[in-house]
């Protein structure tokens, strides 16, 4: 047989399609992975080699088999050509699984609205000879189909579906299998459907009194197609918003846990503050009546006295204050100076576990840093947060002595270098990217500076 122009683009319409429809759920989203430009571009030729090899095979299968047979391994091929599509994100971008199966469905299914609207109701029923009578004009639409489909998908849906940090009980093998049978049950609908449409419902045409019948049961196979990609749609939106919710109220609930631990701190400190001030009366007493050497010892252990007035920071930001108050008593444990700047009004535009647990982070790697240290002048922290235009810039810095190697941006963990461990600062680069923003490291002439950007 020799293929037409139609064959191989609609094989290209499949499999490039499909792999754009799961884009738009995952390019927002999902950080890429290193060697991303030559990732996406090898993984993609040969996805769309791959498709190709289903002409020769689905001829070979026409011709030796029933038709049985040759609906198998129809399904089963396009069934495996959706996983490959799964395949490709998984090689183009960090995320497991699980998550891939969960946002590329949705993908799949566009991809399924798409091809109704494009080959069955603009090709099959209101103009059947487009394709074979105008092949470049059937391209084009197809084109202006997809980038329509494409555009509502995105402003609908994947745009509200921008950040995955609550998707975290995705990452269990139960849920993978259910996606799987998920992804099993819709490929049959869909293959049954379309099968029926294109095999069953053709040589009705042949009948001039069934025409009627057979426009009919065309909508009908269409219909079902949409309502069975719609409730997928909606299935993974309301798991998307209720993951969400439960988030949300955990958050909640670790706000009121923090709000409860600064009263703690409050009182404590007030307690400490009464007895430092009765304290601080008596070592002013006992100044009149030493001699030279005892009263340097007073006047030192006054100045650790009056430190402890300083540990509670007072800001317009409700989650600052929770977030620099903890951090700087445990700093005044330690002997460490955090020193703090404050210019910006635009920090409630991030979400409150966000921002703590940015800062947080941050300042917990440069205490574990410092606190090594034995002289004191080299126990100093400093956080700045300020508005450059329209970036919030936050920067933590401390010193740091030593080398650091770096992988993507993120310091590799070292034994001697723990207080950077990878985790934490992934943590950090993640919830950046998740407001478009990004994170800067650097280690120059014993300063280390973490800056996190944020547009606001």
């Amino acid at each position: 047989m020799n293929f037409t122009y139609l064959d191989y683009f609609d094989q290209f319409r499949f499999m490039g399609g499909t792999i754009f429809a799961e884009l738009i759920f995952i390019v927002h989203a999902i950080p890429k992975r290193k060697n991303f430009g030559s990732r996406s571009v090898l993984g993609f030729i040969l996805c769309i080699l791959l498709s190709l090899t289903y002409l020769p095979l689905i001829e070979y299968f026409m011709a030796e088999y029933a038709f049985a047979v040759v609906s198998t391994f129809s399904f089963i091929w396009w069934l495996l050509a959706s996983l490959v599509t799964i395949a490709y994100i998984l090689f183009c971008y960090e995320l497991t699984a699980v998550h891939a199966i969960y946002r590329c469905i949705m993908g799949l299914a566009l991809q399924q609205i798409i091809t109704v609207a494009v080959r069955y109701c603009i090709a099959g029923i209101w103009f059947p000879g487009l394709p074979e009578n105008y092949p470049l004009l059937y391209t084009g639409i197809t084109f202006a189909t997809y980038i329509f489909f494409y555009l509502l998908g995105y402003h609908l849906i994947a745009k509200k579906m921008q950040t995955s940090d609550h998707l975290y009980f995705l990452n269990s093998r139960k849920i993978l299998w259910s996606y799987v049978l998920l992804i099993l049950i819709y490929s049959t609908f869909s293959n049954v459907t379309i099968g029926i449409f294109e095999w069953v419902l053709a040589p009705l045409s042949l009948f001039e009194e069934l025409l009627g019948t057979k426009t009919i049961l065309q909508y009908f196979c269409i219909g079902v197609i949409l309502f069975i990609s719609i409730v997928i749609f909606l299935i993974q939106y309301n798991v998307y918003e209720i993951s969400f919710l439960r988030l949300e109220a955990e958050t909640l609930k670790q706000l009121q846990v923090e709000k409860e631990k600064q009263y703690i701190f409050s009182k404590e400190n007030i307690n400490l503050m009464n007895q430092k001030s009765h304290d601080l009366k008596h070592f002013l007493q006992a100044l009149k009546m030493a001699d030279y050497s005892e009263r340097e010892k007073l006047i030192e252990d006054t100045n650790e006295v009056v430190q402890f007035y300083d540990s509670i920071i007072k800001t317009d930001s409700e989650v600052l204050n929770t977030i620099l108050t903890e951090k700087s008593l445990l700093c005044t444990k330690y002997n460490i100076k955090l020193t703090c700047s404050l210019s910006t009004t635009k920090l409630s535009e991030l979400a409150v576990v966000d921002l703590y647990t940015m800062l947080g982070n941050a300042i917990d790697n440069a205490i574990e840093c410092v606190k090594e240290y034995n002289e004191l002048e080299k126990r100093i922290i400093s956080v700045s947060i300020l508005e450059r235009g329209n970036v919030l810039c936050i920067f933590i810095d401390n010193y740091f002595e030593g080398t650091l190697e770096y992988e993507d941006g993120i310091p590799l963990t070292s034994k001697k270098d723990n207080a950077y461990h990878g985790y934490g600062v992934k943590s950090i680069k993640m919830l950046a990217r998740k407001y478009g923003g990004d994170i800067r490291i650097s280690d120059i002439n014993h300063s280390f500076s973490l800056q996190i950007m944020i547009p606001i």
